[in-house]
């Protein structure tokens, strides 16, 4: 038999930060592994096909900007602003919370719009391109 007993104010008030920062952790932790085991299995395909001596190595790249990470970090940051926003607006009534949701919300909002931007000058030089092709058909 399990008897229900009021928890210690001051009991959940420490567990909540203690649960933010282990699910923190544990998300970077998982991050790292996962990026460290995706490294070694491209280095060791890398490795075998130098050993069978069918390696080419890629031609330099100019840096480009993969749109798709600024639009996964303005969403995750866009949400985390707002849910502390939600929860300054309807919970906890803290001064500094809604502080820390514009900390999160607005740079989110800067990444959806940089997403945004990139996207229209992509989808601008591919109407530029099939315009010039039409112009100039290849012979």
């Amino acid at each position: 038999l399990l008897l229900y007993r009021e928890l210690p104010e001051d009991f959940v008030d420490n567990l909540v930060p203690i649960c933010f920062f282990l699910v923190v952790g544990f998300a970077i932790w998982l991050f790292v592994k996962l990026r460290s085991k995706r490294n070694t299995e491209k280095h060791e395909e890398n490795m075998a096909m130098i050993e069978k001596g069918i390696y080419e190595p890629l031609p330099e790249q100019k840096a480009i900007y993969r749109k798709e990470r600024y639009l996964l970090a303005g969403i995750v940051l866009s949400m985390v602003g707002l849910a502390f926003l939600l929860s300054f607006a309807f919970a906890l009534r803290e001064e500094g919370m809604i502080i820390a949701s514009f900390l999160f919300l607005f740079p989110g909002l800067g990444l959806l719009g940089f997403y945004r931007s990139l996207a229209k000058r992509e989808e601008r030089e591919e109407r530029n391109n099939v315009l010039s092709q039409q112009k100039n058909p290849p012979a």
